[in-house]
């Protein structure tokens, strides 16, 4: 291998690991709040082509996360002739993990190989949210 391929692959992999949360999160990020319905996070869902949302309380602090896995456990298992109705607080799941926006690619990436996404949170605010797709899309269509 001649040393300028050597120093272009070198240079290229440094670039690589510059790119950051801040870089490849989206914003804004799609929110519930627990006393929301499972007929909102539905619609939501729906209407966003997502698959989960994060769940804040009134000052924005993360409580939890709903899941499209969540939604089917609580049809599998609900007894009410309406769960439509039932409260985000009493089917959400753990948060997302949580990410700085200086975080690098490759801690993401090894995140996402183990969650559906993540946060990418600021000074407790969150900032944007980055999904598998998200980290696909950029390496194996814009590089």
């Amino acid at each position: 291998m001649s040393t300028l391929k050597k120093i272009l692959d070198a240079i290229n992999e440094s670039l690589k690991e510059r790119v950051t949360a801040k870089t490849v999160m989206h914003t804004p990020v799609i929110t519930l709040h627990p006393d929301d319905t499972v007929c909102r996070a539905v619609k939501l869902m729906d209407h966003y082509g997502i698959s989960q949302i994060p769940v804040i309380d009134y000052e924005g602090r993360l409580l939890g996360t709903i899941y499209e896995t969540s939604l089917l456990k609580l049809l599998a298992h609900s007894d009410s002739p309406n769960p439509c109705e039932t409260k985000i607080s009493e089917v959400m799941e753990d948060p997302l993990p949580v990410v700085s926006p200086s975080t690098s690619i490759s801690t993401i990436i090894a995140l996402l190989t183990e969650h559906p996404a993540l946060l990418v949170i600021e000074k407790g605010v969150i900032q944007g949210i980055i999904t598998k797709i998200d980290i696909i899309r950029m390496r194996l269509l814009h590089e």
